[in-house]
Order: structure tokens, then sequence, then C-alpha cells
């Protein structure tokens, strides 16, 4: 029982978080920001979206038309950076995909992805598949199925029905267990990103972190990256293609 009670602490906290990311976006503002990008007034609609952003308010609305404003004014670089931030909050939603897709055939580099081994693509699509506050909802729902199952258990006096609960209660266990996995690995990678958008227009990766050290490719703005390392003013980034280097921090902007 005790570990049941630590996975139900662990929901409950997985739901609180998803709470505090739901909370409502002060209507007037965004409402603005909306009728002047329907308006064709990007730039302001642009800053009010930034305000809101600036200000907490990091959802996927105001990721998404934050993206869509700097498209529109032509900052590809930016745009890239805030649909993939929406795309972290909704990974399944196409407009963004589509979306980032565009904006990606705008930058200079074009880079081909080395292909991920099977059981990679398999979690990936995993995690993907809802987002956070979907998956801390169907922990609930197995917990509470879970529960139910071993108050039939203890209170039925029907054997058939006492078995069938007892296997009802241990596999929604199983199932609470990998939907908190699920949860937990989607939150870290939202509250710890490892990837970066390259806002310089070039920039030199280096095969060491020092200014004299050996050139060894160059990217372009608007080019997502993997931050495997940081030293100093210096950073370890990988390619989609599975080059490695070493950026100034200053080069890029953190999803």
């Amino acid at each position: 029982m005790k570990a049941v009670g630590k996975i139900f602490i662990v929901v409950f906290l997985l739901l609180s978080a998803t709470v505090l990311m739901g909370q409502t976006l002060p209507d007037a503002k965004y409402n603005q920001a909306v009728d002047n990008y329907t308006n064709e007034e990007y730039t302001s609609a642009q800053e009010l979206f930034q305000e809101l952003y600036d200000s907490g308010y990091k959802y996927f609305e105001v990721c998404y038309n934050l993206g869509n404003c700097y498209y529109k004014t032509n900052d590809i670089a930016s745009a890239i950076l805030y649909y993939e931030r929406a795309k972290k909050l909704s990974p399944n939603n196409e407009e963004v995909n589509v979306n980032l897709e565009i904006a990606n055939k705008k930058i200079s580099d074009k880079i081909d992805s080395v292909p991920s081994l099977f059981y990679q693509r398999w979690w990936n699509s995993v995690r993907t598949m809802f987002s956070l506050d979907v998956w801390a909802y169907m922990s609930l729902f197995f917990i509470a199925l879970m529960f139910t199952g071993i108050a039939v258990v203890i209170l039925s006096k029907r054997t058939s029905l006492r078995k069938t609960s007892l296997w009802v209660s241990f596999v929604s266990f199983l199932l609470v267990l990998f939907v908190i996995i699920v949860s937990i690995d989607v939150k870290e990678e939202m509250l710890h990103s490892d990837e970066a958008i390259v806002f310089t227009s070039t920039s030199t990766a280096k095969g060491s972190p020092t200014d004299n050290s050996v050139d060894l490719f160059v990217v372009h703005r608007g080019t997502k990256v993997t931050v495997c390392d940081c030293l100093g003013d210096w950073v370890e980034i990988r390619l989609a293609n599975g080059k490695v280097g070493w950026l100034k921090v200053g080069d890029i902007t953190m999803i």
C-alpha cells in the first residue's frame, strides 16, 4: 500500500503542474493580439504575444501564434524556435508540424537526420501520442480502476468476481506505472530541453571549446541542434546528421 500511496502522490504532482500550465490566458491582451494578427498587423501582434510569453504564459496558443507572427515578419529562426516550443506542448498538432516543415525549408542548412533505432522510434511515438495533461488524467483513471478492483476483492463474496477484480487491479497497477514513467519523461523534456536553434547568421563549429581550435563545419541561422555539453562560454552541439562540434553559448537559443 505504501507503493500505491507514492504513485498517487506522483500523479497528484503531475496533475498540479498540468493545472498550473492550464491557467487561463489574459483575455483582453490575447484577444487583441489575435485581432491584430487577423488584421495583418503582424508586428504589433507579435509584441503582444511576446509579452504574454515573457510574463509566464508559455502555452501552446501563445507559442504557435508567435511562430506565425515571426514567420509573417520573415524572422524564420524565431518562427522555428516558437513552432518547436509549441510542438513540445502538442507534439501531434498537424498545423504546427506543417508550419514547422515550411519554415525549415526557408533556412540555409538542409540536414538529413540519422535514422534512430527501432526502440527509440517506438518510445518516441508512444510519448508523443498524448499531451502531458492527458497522460496525467489517464493515471488517475487507472488508479481509480485499481482501487475499485481492490475494493471488490475485499468486499465481494463471489470467488469468480474476486479473481477477475484481482486481475483488473494488477493490470491497472502496471498501466499506472507505465503512464507515470511516460508522464515523467514528457515533463522532464518540457522543463529541461537539450535542443536549441542557431541564432547567428553564420557560426563555425570548433573541434574544441577554444577560439584557435580547428574549424569543423558551418551552421546557419535557424538550424536546430542538440546540446550535448557546456563548458564556460561554449556548448558542444550535435547536428541531426551526427556531426559534433563546439559553438559559443551566445550563438544559440534553447528551445
